[in-house]
């Protein structure tokens, strides 16, 4: 094993224990569609009784949003939503979630300066031997990580190898989580009249 398996094994933590260095106040700032952690997810809404004055922010955010979209769950982490999906936007329209608009290419600002986000939970692909993790499907927030604090990594062997500026390092990890599912799609929409108008 090199000095970057080492540093890997050493960060190397659970789900249920990477959610736990998670405190009230905090402000997280979530990997997009796909590249959404779940096992880190899931262990943090279990315990989201326990937190107050969390804000939880992501873009194009899908499993597992379902468990956040609820007035008692905005009660302990309020969903900041970039991005509204269908998967989401009843939640907005209920006042449970809120949205920030912004221009795509002034996201690492808008993370960093306006919102006061902290700490990126995300997911990756398995790391090299020299300490590279793919950013996968999901590489679209790559700067954002080199203005906050904290960056935690949940490896995911079924997260596919993106060439690229798409690339974390060991280095810049502060908690690393395995957990092996298969990523999440987007549910197909029922086709519609009104798409098939627009389609012809």
């Amino acid at each position: 094993m090199n000095k970057w398996g080492e540093e890997y094994k050493r960060k190397l933590t659970t789900a249920e224990e990477a959610a736990k260095s998670i405190r009230d106040g905090d402000k997280l700032f979530c990997g997009s569609g796909s590249m959404a952690p779940t096992g880190i997810l899931d262990a943090l809404f279990d315990r989201a009784e326990e937190l107050k004055d969390v804000v939880f922010g992501g873009l194009i955010m899908l499993a597992p949003t379902y468990k956040i979209l609820s007035e008692e769950m905005s009660r302990h982490i309020k969903f900041n939503n970039l991005y509204a999906t269908p998967l989401d936007r009843q939640a907005l329209h209920e006042g449970i979630s809120e949205h920030t608009p912004f221009h795509f290419s002034d996201l690492p600002r808008l993370a960093s300066e306006y919102a006061g986000y902290k700490t990126v939970i995300t997911q990756a692909g398995p790391m090299d031997r020299h300490g590279y993790m793919s950013c996968g499907v999901s590489g679209n927030f790559l700067d954002v990580v080199h203005t906050l604090d904290r960056l935690i990594v949940e490896v995911n062997e079924n997260v596919p190898t993106v060439y690229g500026r798409n690339f974390w390092h060991i280095s810049q990890v502060e908690t690393v989580v395995e957990h092996h599912a298969p990523l999440f799609p987007v549910p197909p929409e029922p086709v519609i009249d009104v798409d098939r108008a627009i389609a012809e």
